[in-house]
């Protein structure tokens, strides 16, 4: 007896600890949100909210030390769980589908959003080809189920006469609250203790991958959906052991696989329930399914095959990672092993920065979720673990997807791709349900409800600052800058749209844009930081053509040329300005880099060389330059008069005049 209370004594001093250790990444987030980016989401709340969710949420963790045996529910939550179970269920859902569609995301960019931020707002009134063959088709390819889903998305805006937003907007909340539904009613259904549905509740419900199913741009709304109904699918399976719902996961594994591809991991898991099915009694089916047997005969060979196609099929192991040079996505799906040359030399497979934005990730993907494996698994009877059925299968399919997610390429960042990068939660949901259904440790339930609540306080906040354009604005430049210093690529892009979300005046703007990159040049390289360059290029752009102020635009382009001299906006905004300012020899200087990149294409860019040729008086060099242009296109009469008119010296001072001259 003695010796029992010793251990729970220990035990319940581990959790204590282990929730101060998870508060205390928060408190690191709300401190240096652009490192912490996974917990940070206090740190953008007006300083009230923040104080009153670091009070409350510390007050919780306090009360963990001070009622070491948690809180006290009486037995009518058990009777309310029993009688009043479905309607307490049915409002919840009702309620939070309420907020999912009226609260949706401000500004978003998150995922591919920005492809559509020009579109969003547009109907339609006839379906766009190929639509029909991204529906109805089949495909394995890594973007089919993003092409289903919004080919779904294009139905609903047509047929209902939406704009796209509108349809997202509803695919989103209709999504949550099957979501919400599911989750709530398979806990009701699968655990007994109310304790532990009420945590699991709060670990589902306030995930902050949840977000996806507040009007986000995005087509993971249905396959989180469908992952979790296969996942419970194959829990309720295993208690019933019938025929048909075996089949019937078959049937709902095709539709998760059209949903989104990745969903083939789940197939070792399908496979291991139909010989679990069929020839479980068999010797040689008893020790496939035995977790030694599981290791030997599928995870190894599915680690040995993923091998031999990263080195030697993608050979993704030295992959230079940058889109720049390439438009095909698919050559990047995976992180290179050896880091690439600089710029992108920051990030690589086990760099220290991939390594922690993947821990990062985990909190989007549950931080109740993850304070209880690490709990059940370390303090319970985490070391029996492998005796279950139920937890092999769904461990197996938790290793595979967390695998695959770890090496795959962000290629947004893992700060923007958070929601690609959160797939494996729904697997990592179930897991953690199952530890607790076979593991059963009641004793830990009361002693782990108020971290678990003060966790839930601390995920709200990101839910609540991407509904302010000023809150969510801060937060994608704090992602911005954080991307600059470690994956590096499109992070000015983020920032640039961080700071045009909010509806500021151009002072404020300015501000904070300087203030970025003040933050940011400590780190910049010169001949190689297109970023950093871009940055800069975008005030010269915006003083160019909307302020007329050229030549505070020079200057903004002239300091970002060092960065990255051959960055094609900068040269034609470089020319541009020059020509305005009749500097015609520097415009001409622009315009032969612009030649030497083909930018904006090889024709233009000779015809753009020609015109401030001419307008420097330099007839040799337009001459030259004409001659190659008839012989490549000569699809202008202007450029033949030039030449014509060059040759035999007829009056060539008047020549600019047949250009199109900006005023």
């Amino acid at each position: 007896m003695a010796k029992d209370h010793k251990k729970t004594v220990i035990q319940r001093f581990a959790l204590q600890i282990l929730g101060t250790c998870f508060y205390t990444l928060y408190l690191l987030g709300a401190l240096f949100p652009t490192s912490w980016w996974g917990t940070h989401f206090i740190a953008f709340l007006p300083p009230l909210w923040k104080y009153f969710f670091l009070i409350i949420s510390g007050a919780l963790i306090v009360y963990s030390f001070v009622k070491p045996n948690g809180f006290d529910l009486k037995e009518s939550w058990q009777g309310i769980s029993e009688n009043k179970g479905n309607w307490l269920i049915g409002g919840i859902t009702i309620l939070i589908g309420i907020f999912m569609y009226q609260f949706p995301i401000s500004g978003d960019y998150y995922g591919d959003a920005y492809k559509l931020v020009n579109v969003i707002h547009n109907r339609i009134d006839k379906i766009p080809p190929g639509t029909n063959d991204a529906f109805f088709t089949f495909s394995l390819s890594p973007w089919a189920g993003h092409s289903s889903v919004l080919a779904v998305v294009t139905y609903l805006a047509y047929f209902f006469g939406m704009t796209y937003q509108k349809a997202f907007l509803w695919l989103d909340t209709i999504c949550g609250m099957l979501f919400v539904l599911s989750w709530l009613s398979f806990l009701r259904y699968y655990l007994e203790n109310v304790t532990w549905k009420i945590i699991l509740g709060l670990a589902g419900l306030t995930a902050p991958f949840m977000l996806i199913y507040f009007g986000h741009i995005e087509s993971y709304a249905p396959v989180f959906l469908l992952f979790i109904l296969w996942l419970m699918g194959t829990l309720i399976y295993l208690q019933s052991r019938k025929t048909s719902l075996l089949w019937g996961l078959v049937i709902l594994l095709f539709i998760c696989m059209k949903a989104h591809p990745v969903a083939s991991l789940f197939l070792p898991a399908m496979g291991l329930l139909m010989v679990s099915h069929y020839f479980g009694e068999k010797k040689w089916g008893s020790y496939l399914l035995s977790a030694k047997g599981m290791m030997y005969w599928v995870l190894l060979p599915i680690f040995a095959i993923g091998a031999i196609l990263y080195f030697f099929v993608f050979e993704d192991h030295k992959d230079p990672r940058e889109l720049i040079s390439t438009d095909m996505a698919s050559e990047r799906l995976f992180l290179p092993l050896f880091s690439p040359d600089p710029p992108l030399d920051k990030y690589n497979l086990l760099s220290f920065n991939h390594v922690f934005d993947y821990f990062n990730e985990l909190f989007i993907w549950s931080p109740i979720a993850l304070f209880l494996v690490i709990a059940l698994l370390f303090f319970s009877k985490g070391k029996d673990s492998g005796k279950r059925f139920s937890i092999r299968i769904t461990g197996l399919s938790l290793i595979l997807f967390g695998s695959l997610f770890f090496m795959i390429n962000p290629l947004l960042s893992m700060q923007m791709d958070w929601d690609l990068l959160a797939i494996p939660a729904p697997v990592f949901l179930t897991f953690t349900v199952v530890l607790v259904k076979e593991l059963k440790p009641e004793k830990l339930a009361l002693i782990c409800l108020p971290i678990c609540l003060a966790l839930s306080f601390l995920t709200i906040p990101n839910f609540i600052l991407h509904q302010t354009p000023t809150m969510h604005s801060q937060r994608l430049e704090r992602l911005g800058v954080r991307m600059y210093i470690t994956y590096y690529e499109w992070s000015s892009k983020v920032i640039n749209y961080a700071l045009r979300i909010p509806k500021t005046d151009r002072e404020t703007y300015e501000k904070r844009k300087q203030k970025i990159i003040a933050e940011l040049r400590p780190f910049a390289t010169q001949n190689i930081d297109f970023e950093f360059a871009r940055l800069l290029i975008e005030e010269g752009k915006y003083y160019l053509r909307i302020k007329k102020d050229y030549e505070k635009a020079l200057s903004y382009l002239e300091q970002a040329s060092p960065y990255f001299p051959y960055e094609r906006n900068g040269l034609l905004y470089s020319m541009e300005g020059n020509f305005l300012l009749k500097r015609y020899q520097k415009a001409f200087e622009n315009s032969l880099k612009l030649i030497d990149i083909g930018y904006p294409d090889e024709a233009k860019s000779f015809a753009i060389a020609i015109q401030c040729a001419l307008e420097a008086e330099l007839y040799k060099e337009a001459l030259s330059l004409s001659e190659i242009y008839i012989k490549n296109w000569n699809d202008k009469a202007s450029i033949q008069t030039v030449y014509e008119r060059l040759n035999t010296g007829e009056n060539i001072g008047s020549l600019k005049y047949l250009f199109a001259r900006p005023e």
